[in-house]
């Protein structure tokens, strides 16, 4: 057998001139982490001598750049899985605590004989094996540093043999200089300008090069716009090669970030179209370099320039937008001319450009549509047919395929039997094309928006087909702003809520946690379960979509625009849902909406009305033995990630108070309690009334604090009523519902549903004072200490809510023995505010003591 040696040409693994066998890799990570520890404490001493200098060169970076956005991230990606977002900073920042990594030739010749410049020896394990390695000073034998000498001489010679090695040389020593850290921005303009003219004129030559591409990198990011501008015009004719490059693609995408209103960023945009957008999404590198400029810098002209290359060559060769692009973009090598000419675009153009496939398409005939969207589906299919690649979580994958489905919809006029089944079969193949990736295409808003199409156009057995594909992602599309809005679909036009409840609904409720015990009580909950809606709760689309279950596409929290794109959904899902199923063009939903909004709301409302008292159980259990709860750690990392909310952060525990503490929870936790509702054989609703009746008792025993003294220290005399949103989140739910401003009404919810009166005789009996643990020879009086307080003391937010509270229990109606317990409560009240308390209130200065005292004769 041929040695090894003989048969691998240029091997690295050569016997060391000592005879201590090959160097082991783990020395070079031994020797930076000594090198790093080194560095960062002598930047630590030159913190301490110069922090003056320090703050003002800080204060100057943050305003050096802008925050570079981020591209969307699909659901199916893990968290760990970020090396594929391909921030362009990643490269040229990579190591800037490090020296300069060396090329795998150099690396070698640094440890081809066991030791590095620090003196340190990686030895070899007795036993012959390559396993272990220790560092230890050495006392090198004379043989063994000439050989370490000659092989640095060796390694010199050939990198100066490489082509622009000095001019590399020179500009790494600049390079070095410009990005330190700790520099005025003066000073570091002066480096960069040094810099650049050590690579004038040689950057196209030097940019696909691993280390000279960070040195181009620093430039764009630190110097000014004739710098970038420069360097673009230097790399023009090229782009389509740096976006292929492994180090140089983070090149392109800083100079679109960084040249925003320049010509030269169109040419580059230009540039990429020419080469073919389909191509490069297919590449490995250049694929996030495309997925970048679409989706984070490209305006709506140039987002319609990079997407015209999916309609095919009839468009880009013969359309008459395509011939002025072409001649565009030869004139734009010349910087100038290109300049003059970009800007005498015609408008009729770039408004034909902007809307993309419906602007090719105006006024064409039947035949050149159906042949641009054939082109269009056979690009569509180059893409899909490759999942491997990644091309089709990018939004100009997306936006592509939502213009194709429109221009289905827009090819025909559906006046006959035979047009609607055409447009039908060219909608049915692009969905059995995309259904294995559907999730792939939720975060997006045009891959959302594909989604809900085929949900509201699809057959009962297409819609199943759907939940399927998305139910292993569904607690994960809750937390995406456009993934959400596919579930909510789902829930506005799937017949079958059983199937919605099971597949969508339950594994949102389901735990990701072992019970955590917060010590005995006497209430029916002495645990509390750690399921996702914690989580859910702790982001805005989380939030979103917990409302959407019980108050669907209320004003109060979702914005008009996302209504809008909710309601075109609606307009297809009920053009057929009067019989004529797909054939009409619309979908097959048969239920009315209101009936299938109830049924869903029914479905979740036992597990959101169970989480708010369980919330406040954990609250009021974990209430005055704070240590005990403190030792309550989570025991996996995924619980740990799963419990932290934003009005805890930096804790792996939850209080249960942060329902109501954290403003935008407690709106959720409000609409919870006002429209929860189950499913119930009568007309009373009594089974909603029991199943709230637990809730409403511990919302009001979070009350029953003792009001802090005024005279107390500040950061504990704050009540929770004094608290705006708590005291809003009271008010209304003893008002029975919202106050309308356009109408000047409050909208009453059903007393089914929920009973502001039955809500007031528990709010007096228990903040009142009476509950298990009360003293039975405590006056009466004292007992109604707490809400007095919450009018006379402090920041006296209690007073509307005292107010409403008396407008809860005067109002009429209800059966004879709730108008008996309401009486009761009022000649409570009654006895509480006495003359002296009137008095006291009239004399302060909180708000509300108009509107209270008049309520107060009411009683």
């Amino acid at each position: 057998m041929p040695s090894l040696v003989s048969t691998q040409k240029g091997s690295k693994k050569r016997s060391a001139t000592d005879g201590d066998g090959p160097v082991l890799k783990k020395k070079k990570l031994a020797t930076e982490k000594i090198k790093t520890k080194s560095k960062s404490d002598s930047k630590l001493k030159a913190k301490s001598t110069s922090s003056t200098t320090s703050k003002a060169t800080t204060t100057k970076k943050k305003g050096e750049e802008d925050i570079k956005p981020k591209r969307s991230r699909p659901i199916t990606k893990d968290d760990e899985d970020d090396e594929e977002q391909d921030s362009d900073d990643e490269d040229e920042d990579r190591g800037d605590d490090e020296d300069f990594a060396v090329d795998d030739e150099d690396e070698y010749a640094m440890n081809v004989d066991g030791e590095d410049d620090e003196g340190l020896k990686i030895t070899k394990d007795p036993n012959g094996s390559s396993c272990s390695s220790s560092l230890s000073p050495t006392n090198t034998s004379p043989a063994s540093r000439e050989a370490h000498q000659n092989q640095r001489a060796l390694t010199a010679h050939r990198k100066s043999l490489k082509p622009h090695a000095s001019l590399l040389s020179q500009a790494k020593s600049h390079w070095a200089l410009a990005r330190a850290q700790s520099i005025s921005s003066s000073e570091r303009q002066k480096h960069i300008k040094n810099l650049m003219d050590v690579i004038r004129g040689n950057i196209k030559d030097i940019v696909f090069k691993h280390d000279a591409s960070r040195v181009i990198q620093t430039v764009v990011k630190y110097g000014g716009k004739e710098d970038r501008e420069e360097v673009a015009r230097e790399l023009e004719g090229c782009w389509k090669d740096l976006a292929c490059s492994r180090y140089s693609k983070f090149l392109v995408t800083k100079l679109l970030r960084l040249l925003p209103s320049s010509p030269l960023r169109h040419s580059i945009y230009l540039s990429l179209s020419q080469h073919g957008v389909i191509k490069l999404l297919l590449h490995r590198e250049a694929s996030s370099v495309l997925a970048d400029a679409f989706e984070m810098y490209a305006n709506a002209y140039e987002k319609g320039i990079l997407v015209r290359e999916f309609y095919g060559k009839e468009v880009n060769l013969f359309d008459t937008t395509s011939s002025g692009l072409n001649s565009l973009l030869k004139s734009g090598k010349s910087s100038k001319k290109g300049s003059a000419e970009m800007s005498a675009v015609s408008e009729e153009e770039r408004t034909k450009v902007t809307k993309g496939l419906a602007g090719i398409l105006e006024g064409a005939d039947v035949e050149k549509k159906k042949r641009v969207l054939k082109a269009l589906k056979e690009n569509l299919e180059n893409l899909f047919n490759n999942p491997d690649k990644g091309a089709i979580d990018h939004l100009i994958v997306h936006r592509a395929l939502w213009e194709y489905l429109e221009g289905v919809n827009a090819l025909l006029p559906d006046a006959t039997p035979a047009d609607s089944a055409e447009k039908e079969k060219l909608r049915r193949e692009v969905f059995e094309l995309i259904l294995p990736h559907l999730p792939s295409l939720a975060h997006t808003p045009s891959g959302s928006r594909i989604i809900r199409e085929f949900i509201a156009r699809g057959s009962a057995k297409d819609r199943k087909n759907i939940i399927k594909a998305i139910k292993p992602y569904v607690v994960k599309m809750v937390g995406d702003e456009e993934a959400c809005m596919v579930l909510w679909g789902v829930w506005d036009c799937v017949d079958d809520t059983k199937l919605i409840q099971k597949s969508i609904t339950t594994p949102l409720f389901t735990p990701v946690a072992p019970a955590i015990s917060l010590g005995s009580s006497s209430s029916s909950s002495s645990a509390s379960q750690i399921t996702h809606i914690h989580t859910l709760l702790s982001t805005p689309s989380g939030r979103r979509t917990v409302l959407y279950l019980i108050v669907p596409r209320a004003s109060r929290h979702f914005p008009p625009g996302m209504v809008r794109s909710l309601l075109e959904v609606d307009e297809v899902r009920d053009r057929g849902s009067g019989g004529g199923g797909t054939e009409g063009g619309g979908g097959t939903s048969k239920k009315d909406p209101l009936v299938r909004q109830k049924e869903v709301r029914e479905g979740a409302s036992r597990e959101l009305v169970e989480f708010v008292e369980g919330s406040l159980r954990m609250y009021l259990n974990g209430k005055g033995k704070e240590k005990e709860t403190e030792k309550v750690q989570p025991k996996t990392k995924e619980m740990s990630k799963d419990v932290t909310t934003p009005t805890n952060k930096g804790k792996e525990k939850l209080t249960g108070l942060e329902i109501l503490s954290d403003p935008a929870i407690s709106l959720v936790t409000l609409e919870i309690l006002l429209y929860a509702e189950i499913s119930s054989g009568d007309d009373k609703g009594d089974e909603t009334k029991e199943l709230k009746k637990g809730a409403m008792k511990a919302l009001c025993e979070v009350l029953r604090t003792p009001y802090p003294s005024s005279d107390s220290d500040s950061s504990s005399s704050t009540h929770l009523i004094d608290t705006p949103h708590i005291s809003r989140l009271y008010k209304t739910l003893l008002q029975g519902g919202h106050y309308n401003h356009q109408t000047k009404a409050v909208e009453k919810v059903d007393r089914r549903i929920w009973d502001a009166k039955a809500f007031g005789v528990e709010f007096v009996r228990t903040v009142g004072g009476e509950g298990e643990d009360e003293d039975e020879d405590e006056d009466e009086v004292e007992k109604g200490n707490v809400i007095v307080d919450m009018c006379t003391k402090g920041e006296r937010g209690g007073a509307f809510v005292v107010a409403e509270l008396i407008g809860a229990l005067v109002q009429e109606g209800g059966e004879k023995d709730e108008e008996t317990e309401a009486k009761e409560a009022r000649e409570k009240l009654k006895m509480w505010f006495t003359k002296e308390v009137k008095q006291e209130i009239e004399k302060g200065e909180g708000k509300g003591k108009k509107v209270l005292l008049e309520r107060l004769e009411m009683l």
